[in-house]
Formats: structure tokens, C-alpha cells, sequence
């Protein structure tokens, strides 16, 4: 029969097994909305237009942060430029009517 010494060493045991295989806890905890728009100087309503750009993450009903600014991107493509139009220098295969005044 196990007795209560046994039962207490069994429980302590488990309790380090358990704790051993939890992630660390967040240095840092998530910061609202509110302290991410003022962090990045901007205002709350940008913030929830674009939460993900910003690493957010819905928990509940509420967006959540990192509390470290995020990263740009390594690389960005240069802007394209806007095409040109070409004009034809190829008279039209219809020949056009004349315009009379």
C-alpha cells in the first residue's frame, strides 16, 4: 500500500515533469491597441484598420501586440513606374471619316 509520503513524492514528481515542458513565460507581456498606436505614433483607428500588419493577434474579442516595434521588411521591391502609353505609328487599317465643320 502507498502510503502519504509516497503519494506527496509521486505529486511533487509530476508537478517538475509538468513545469519542465511549459514554454517560459513572455518577458514582455502583449501590449492593447492603444499603447501600439501610441508606440508607433499613430492613431488607434489605424491600428484597427491594419492589425495585422502590425503583428497583431485576436484574442477574445480584443487585439493584442508584441510589445517590440516590428521589423520592415529585409528586402522591399523597388515602386514600379507607371507605363507609358504609346501612341501608334501604324496609320489605321479603317480609313476614318472626315470631320466637317
Amino acid at each position: 500500500m502507498i502510503g502519504p509520503a509516497e503519494i506527496e513524492a509521486i505529486a511533487r514528481r509530476t508537478a517538475e515533469l509538468i513545469l519542465a515542458q511549459r514554454p517560459p513565460a513572455a518577458e514582455k507581456p502583449w501590449i492593447g491597441v492603444d499603447a501600439k498606436a501610441r508606440q508607433l505614433g499613430v492613431s488607434p483607428s489605424l491600428i484597427y484598420r491594419h492589425p495585422t500588419d502590425v503583428g497583431g493577434v485576436k484574442i477574445g474579442d480584443r487585439w493584442r501586440f508584441p510589445p517590440e516595434p516590428p521589423t520592415p521588411p529585409a528586402s522591399t521591391p523597388p515602386p514600379q513606374q507607371p507605363r507609358k502609353r504609346r501612341g501608334s505609328n501604324n496609320p489605321p487599317a479603317t480609313p476614318l471619316l472626315p470631320i466637317h465643320r
